[in-house]
């Protein structure tokens, strides 16, 4: 019998330090590349409303120009980074942008793709670009 063990009670084998493995799936991580500072602002709030993590939801900061196509040529940089996102989003207005149609036709091009499919795709009803 080891010592500090008594036959009824015997003493518990010594505890692992080694760490367990992780139980919970890695959380996906969104973008959302806006055109002006009051769509940014609008998404913080809902971040903070529903209490989302910047981990889960990163909205760009300086977009390099409010145009759409400006908008998706800063999502097409943010996605090649290291690490990349789950999903992306573009937001812009339609209003009488000259490049609404360009920066369209871009993210069906990059989300098409054969080789590296960047996570942009065409959205519906208001046009949110996934």
């Amino acid at each position: 019998m080891r010592r500090g063990a008594t036959a009824d009670f015997p003493r518990a084998e010594p505890r692992s330090f080694r760490r367990r493995p992780g139980h919970k799936a890695p959380r996906s991580i969104t973008l959302i590349v806006c055109e002006g500072e009051t769509e940014q602002e609008y998404f913080k709030a809902l971040r903070m409303h529903y209490g989302l993590t910047t981990a889960e939801i990163v909205i760009a900061e300086d977009t390099k120009g409010s145009t759409p196509i400006s908008v998706v040529n800063y999502a097409e940089e943010k996605a090649r980074e290291p690490g990349g996102y789950d999903r992306i989003y573009c937001v812009f207005d339609r209003d009488h942008h000259e490049s609404f149609e360009r920066a369209r036709e871009k993210i069906r091009d990059l989300a098409s793709r054969q080789k590296r499919p960047l996570p942009i795709k065409q959205g519906s009803d208001f046009d949110p670009l996934l």
